[in-house]
């Protein structure tokens, strides 16, 4: 096995991707640009090695296209695809997040409470969860991103002290089932760090690439963005944050350029 195969067995272990989604991280780490096209040879190159099978692919584009996520032109005997306005414009919103360096910076985070006697109060409280980033901590209480715009209205609005905020909230901002997902993705990202090898082809690159960003964005988007200070003790999104952006910047994305059409 080589120490590229190593790689994506270690990216793979245990995994099932789904097709799609896998597709959808392509674009977004490869070909997020206006004018950004991959022909059907080049994406079946970048997922032949992680075990997609060729109708799998075609299926999962068929699915993309008519959930309006990418667009295709032909060209001679084969497909180009590219993000359409709605695919990029999703693209954008979640790198910032994925590919940020550090924690969020500049959002304040809010204790908020309603009521319980009060529908209006109760009303108001859900408003607030729906519209921000949030973390539920009772029938009647949430944490919320922003501090309060509430003039004359029914909730309780605060700014804790977050160092002293009690470990029963912070377990309330990440399941358990989520911690033992980053810790098990930094154990991967430790052992193919070892591994990872020099002088990389355009679509190892891109591979490896794709198998990075989609282990970390799967898990990373199934929470809350809240800042590392209301965390879990034991969650270790910090240390996989750190290791992620450490491989990215190891196997660049300027290495695939050659991958994507004219």
């Amino acid at each position: 096995m080589t120490p590229f195969e190593t790689c994506v067995e270690r990216l793979t272990r245990g995994e099932r991707h789904r097709v799609w989604s896998l597709i959808v991280t392509v674009f977004g780490d490869l070909a997020q640009g206006t004018d950004d096209q991959i022909s059907m040879q080049a994406m079946t190159r970048i997922t032949d090695p992680i075990g997609v099978k060729p109708e799998a692919l075609r299926v999962a584009l068929h699915r993309l296209r008519k959930d309006g996520w990418i667009d295709s032109r032909r060209h001679g005997r084969s497909s180009l695809f590219h993000l359409t306005d709605f695919g990029r414009e999703q693209s954008v919103a979640a790198a910032s997040r994925i590919y940020r360096a550090g924690p969020p910076t500049g959002s304040e985070w809010s204790l908020v409470m309603a009521t319980p006697s009060s529908a209006s109060s109760q009303r108001e409280l859900e408003d607030i969860a729906m519209t921000r980033e949030s973390v539920a901590l009772s029938a009647n209480s949430i944490l919320a991103e922003g501090g309060s715009t509430n003039n004359g209205g029914h909730l309780f609005w605060s700014r804790p002290d977050w160092p002293s905020v009690p470990d029963w909230v912070k377990a309330a901002t990440i399941g358990a089932d989520i911690i033992k997902q980053y810790a098990a993705l930094l154990a991967t990202f430790r052992e193919i760090s070892g591994a990872l090898p020099a002088g990389l082809d355009p679509f190892e690159t891109a591979t490896l690439r794709t198998l990075i960003v989609h282990s970390w964005r799967r898990i990373l988007l199934r929470h809350p963005d809240v800042p590392d200070t209301l965390l879990p003790h034991d969650c270790k999104l910090p240390d996989c944050r750190s290791q992620f952006s450490d491989l990215l910047d190891r196997i660049p994305r300027e290495h695939t350029e050659k991958i994507k059409a004219a």
